[in-house]
């Protein structure tokens, strides 16, 4: 598999562009072990499922998720893939391939978790926030 690697910021148009500025803040966040960003971005009523999570989260339980997760997840470069939007007025569903990635010291890759994301985005109150979040290994499986 092609493993393209982004040297400065992707500059998306539209409501991709307002949307994926908000993605990368989150993920830059969450590459230094602190997901608030994306917990900054979900609606009160926001849903979220993962590899590591047994069942659909929302609430209070998503929250508690991951708060567990502060400091626990680290990674060096961040790179997302061919991302895409549907949009319908003030909802609009994203979509991307993920590599999270460490290096090692002298630069190399040490490991590459590649992810496929999915997100639905509401309008709300004139600002972008997650509605429902879905991630899940490529392949279903980890590099």
């Amino acid at each position: 598999m092609p493993l393209p690697v982004q040297m400065s910021p992707q500059e998306y148009p539209g409501v991709l562009g307002e949307v994926m500025e908000l993605e990368s803040a989150a993920m830059e966040r969450w590459r230094k072990g602190d997901p608030g960003g994306f917990i900054e971005l979900y609606a009160p009523e926001a849903t979220y499922f993962d590899t590591g999570t047994p069942q659909r989260l929302s609430g209070a339980a998503l929250r508690a998720e991951l708060a567990q997760r502060q400091g626990q997840i680290y990674f060096d470069v961040m790179d997302f893939i061919s991302p895409g939007i549907q949009v319908q007025g003030d909802m609009a569903v994203l979509f991307y391939r993920f590599f999270s990635s460490r290096l090692n010291t002298d630069g190399s890759i040490a490991s590459r978790i590649p992810w496929n994301c999915s997100e639905v985005y509401a309008r709300l109150h004139g600002k972008w926030r997650i509605l429902h979040n879905h991630w899940s290994y490529i392949k279903g499986e980890q590099m």
